[in-house]
């Protein structure tokens, strides 16, 4: 039973789908994304008794206006990993919050939602940048 059962809310970090799966010459900064994945595992039990879920939103290579700068090659390089062959857009990552701060997603707490076009569930992970 809750708490305080007339409080409500929900928390959604952006992370990134290194946590689950490095990038070769990127320790820092996967590790710097682990700590980010593991944080809705403690706030879920610590903030549960408020009525609060807390969740992660994950992606991998996001479409940016600064991706225009890079060229074709490097563009074709990112999308190997990416077996819809896109990247995952603003719109996307919006989306997924949004869903995970609706009603639809009351049960779900402690858990990363992978936006990702498919690339953590790639049989190989090709570092380009090697």
């Amino acid at each position: 039973m809750m708490l305080h059962q007339d409080r409500r809310g929900a928390i959604v970090n952006i992370g990134s789908v290194v946590s689950e799966r490095a990038i070769g010459k990127r320790t820092a900064h996967c590790a710097s994304k682990m700590v980010i994945d593991a944080f809705p595992h403690s706030m879920a039990i610590n903030l549960s008794l408020m009525g609060i879920i807390v969740n992660n939103s994950a992606t991998n290579y996001t479409h940016l206006r600064l991706r225009g700068v890079l060229d074709k090659n490097a563009k074709s390089r990112k999308r190997v990993n990416v077996p819809l062959a896109w990247e995952t857009n603003a719109d996307d990552m919006d989306k997924a919050a949004a869903f995970l701060v609706s009603g639809d997603a009351g049960f779900i707490t402690g858990s990363q939602l992978l936006v990702d076009s498919g690339s953590n569930a790639s049989l190989y992970f090709i570092d380009n940048d090697a």
